[in-house]
């Protein structure tokens, strides 16, 4: 509840203090558009994910590139660190989430069943489940590995 962080069209990440509304610092290293990020449970990391770039994994801190998790699919639309910070949910453009080991950026698990664009996910409180929702006006919900 400290920082905000922002994502846009430019291709940047920008970190402000939330109750001054000071710009802190910038983070660059996606080619196009940002379309999603998200805070690791701890408030150490930043997961980002854009529109031809796989997702990356910022130091908060610093703003350093610590990861980039695939490549295999692009436009990312929504991610989601696990309750406990080990894994990242990313959902896409090509009907599919992927689960990535956090520290190594090791590809865990790829769910198929959608037959659109997934755009929401979530996992339950304990970790033991993702949820996704598509523009193919399902909701699924997947053992999480």
């Amino acid at each position: 509840g400290t920082y905000i962080a922002s994502g846009s069209d430019d291709n940047i990440i920008q970190v402000w203090e939330a109750s001054s509304g000071e710009f802190l610092r910038t983070y660059d290293g996606h080619s196009t558009e940002m379309t999603t990020l998200m805070w690791s449970p701890d408030g150490t990391r930043i997961a980002s994910g854009s529109g031809r770039d796989p997702v990356h994994v910022w130091e908060a801190s610093s703003g350093r590139l610590l990861r980039t998790y695939g490549g295999r699919f692009s436009w990312i639309t929504t991610l989601m660190w696990s309750p406990d910070g080990t894994r990242i949910a990313s959902a896409s453009y090509h009907n599919i989430v992927e689960i990535w080991e956090a520290s190594s950026g090791r590809l865990l698990y790829t769910y198929g069943g959608h037959y659109s664009c997934v755009e929401t996910l979530m996992w339950s409180p304990d970790g033991t489940m993702i949820v996704s929702g598509s523009r193919d006006s399902t909701v699924q919900i997947w053992q999480a590995v």
